[in-house]
């Protein structure tokens, strides 16, 4: 299992949970977030992508409030949890962004200040 150096990233993460579908070839995959930021993002989801991750593109259609947002990224890292029961999601990804809405942006700067910050 690859080592992930939390220090690498950008910016912190704001502990925030959100509807997702994604996917590397269209949005095959339900989700949810762990944590988000404006440069990346953790996915929690019951199953990997099924590929190394590295310079894997995938697209995420992400839900806030009514709004859809459509934001790409590279998954970086891609690890399963040692708990798996059926009521939880025991999969994580790490996600660089590489293109958000500024809508999206938006509501993370918001939030940046008045939510606890985690890492996933």
């Amino acid at each position: 299992m690859m080592a992930v150096d939390m220090n690498l990233r950008r910016d912190l993460r704001i502990d925030k949970r959100l509807m997702v579908t994604f996917g590397a070839y269209g949005f095959e995959t339900m989700g949810m977030t762990g944590n988000i930021s404006t440069h990346g993002l953790c996915i929690r989801c019951h199953s990997g992508l099924g590929h190394p991750p590295g310079e894997r593109p995938v697209r995420i259609n992400l839900g806030i409030y009514d709004d859809l947002y459509e934001i790409d990224g590279v998954v970086r890292w891609c690890v399963a949890s040692p708990r798996r029961s059926a009521d939880t999601m025991p999969w994580g990804l790490g996600i660089e962004i590489t293109r958000a809405p500024e809508g999206y942006l938006t509501y993370v700067r918001h939030f940046s200040f008045q939510h606890r910050f985690h890492t996933c």
